[in-house]
């Protein structure tokens, strides 16, 4: 048994030696013109005008105008919302702005250093936050493979761990056009180091691992404000019936201190974003987003189904892995996380779902789902080992063989979308036929399948060929 062991422990860790390399070969090769630009360049502005410009209000405009005309960052300024004053607020809160810190100052290190510009902005920059998502992504993969070894066997792990970074949206979001800066990857690995320290605080609930849970709640609450849901976790953690719940209330009170603290600290972590608000907006609350009118939360009228099924954006459509996994794991019988992992992934949904752009711009299946990914491998990972433990091998071998063509096309469709085959806004059914498994450029025709083009200012038109093909309709009707 222990030569059998160690050959299967070996390659759940060679499974993630060898993505590390991948994913390492894919930052040389697939490096991007500009990681610090459109949405990244918003999370990122609070460093270059704290540390180098002392502008934090952005009063001096021009600056930043030079600073886009230099390296093209964007091309619209939507990544601020400008007060009567002339204070711009930013946009985004300073939670990814945190997660950046340490490789601006490296990469200002190395400008200081270098005949580069000291700016902010210029190639060490780029090259340092480059490295430092890489970090942040192998840190969150490991993390996964050890959350996954809690749960499952080695062999387990390592089919799950391969079905969750290639055959889900998690690799275009992490391996491709500069992805990998987005909160997504970094929200996915805060996610899995949160499961991870749950998991210990549980074990042994200590001061350091309330501390520890309470600093990643908070740091993924000043990243996206809507991840305050990520305290479901460690709150129903263990909890999976109405005893186990009694019991769990009982362990809270017991250890009031410890679970004050994680509160605390999470607390103490968010409140910055208000503090910041209060300072430069003059109020506590403060809604950034209030620049733009079609932009905002609809809970009234969430989008749940076009997240889950629309070939625009269809979550089961472009990542069907984690239709297979919801329809299965109900009878896997694995309950030691299931009352957490449904209440938060329900929750998330509704709040994914409730976002007026819910195709959420350049992007591949539902990247807001990705940082859940941490979590839902857990229910993967339950519906593994059962295929596994099926005594009939043909069964088996059928079962993995669809997962391993899931895989394959989810590869295949993240190559599409590098070449530009597939459109990262302007999905249609019609469009999605008639270039599936397509090597080729789409023609003319097929792109006239497409949804009509968004200008960069949020408002649909039609190009001058879509306004004669109209008119000539309209004439022939």
């Amino acid at each position: 048994m222990g030569a059998t062991s160690r050959k299967i422990i070996d390659l759940s860790k060679l499974v993630f030696y060898a993505t590390i390399i991948v994913y390492a070969y894919l930052a040389i090769v697939k490096f991007p013109g500009n990681i610090i630009s459109w949405d990244v360049f918003g999370y990122y502005l609070y460093l270059p005008f704290s540390f180098i410009y002392d502008d934090i209000e952005l009063k001096n405009e021009q600056r930043v105008l030079d600073i886009i005309n230099t390296y093209h960052n964007t091309a619209t300024f939507y990544q601020s919302m400008k007060l009567e004053n002339g204070v711009h607020i930013m946009k985004y809160s300073m939670g990814m702005a945190v997660l950046y810190a340490p490789f601006f100052f490296i990469g200002h290190i190395m400008a200081v250093f270098t005949n580069y510009p000291a700016d902010g902005f210029s190639f060490p920059y780029q090259l340092s936050l480059v490295i430092g998502c890489l970090f942040y992504t192998i840190a969150g993969l490991y993390f996964l493979r050890k959350i996954l070894l809690h749960f499952f066997d080695a062999k387990t792990t390592a089919i799950t761990f391969l079905l969750i970074v290639f055959g889900t949206n998690y690799f275009a979001h992490t391996a491709i056009h500069g992805q990998s800066a987005m909160p997504h990857n970094l929200l996915f690995s805060l996610y899995a180091a949160l499961i991870y320290f749950t998991i210990k605080f549980h074990k042994k609930y200590s001061y350091k691992y309330a501390a520890i849970c309470g600093m990643l709640i908070g740091i993924m609450a000043l990243s996206r404000p809507t991840e305050i849901i990520s305290m479901i976790i460690p709150v129903l953690w263990g909890i999976t019936s109405m005893d186990t719940a009694k019991e769990k209330l009982n362990i809270v009170l017991k250890n009031f201190g410890k679970f004050f603290l994680l509160a605390f600290c999470a607390g103490v972590i968010g409140f910055l974003q208000f503090v910041y608000w209060k300072i430069h907006a003059g109020k506590f609350a403060f809604n950034s987003y209030g620049g733009n009118p079609g932009e905002g939360f609809e809970f009234t009228n969430p989008y749940i189904m076009e997240v889950l099924l629309s070939f625009r954006k269809g979550w089961f459509i472009y990542t069907p892995i984690m239709l297979l996994t919801f329809l299965a794991f109900p009878f896997t019988k694995v309950n030691a996380f299931f009352i957490a992992l449904i209440a938060y992934f329900l929750i998330n949904l509704y709040i994914v779902s409730s976002w007026s752009c819910w195709w959420y711009a350049d992007s591949f299946s539902q990247r807001a789902l990705v940082p859940s990914y941490a979590f839902l491998s857990l229910a993967l990972g339950g519906v593994i080992a059962k295929i596994l433990s099926f005594k009939n091998k043909g069964v088996k071998f059928g079962v993995l063989s669809i997962f391993v063509l899931l895989v394959f096309l989810n590869l295949f469709q993240t190559w599409q979308l590098d070449k530009g085959i597939l459109d990262t806004q302007r999905m249609t059914k019609a469009y999605y036929t008639s270039t599936f498994l397509q090597t080729k450029p789409a023609s003319e025709e097929q792109k006239k399948l497409l949804l009509i083009q968004r200008n960069a200012d949020g408002r649909e038109s039609l190009s001058e060929e879509e306004l004669k093909q109209l008119n000539k309709n309209n004439t022939s009707e």
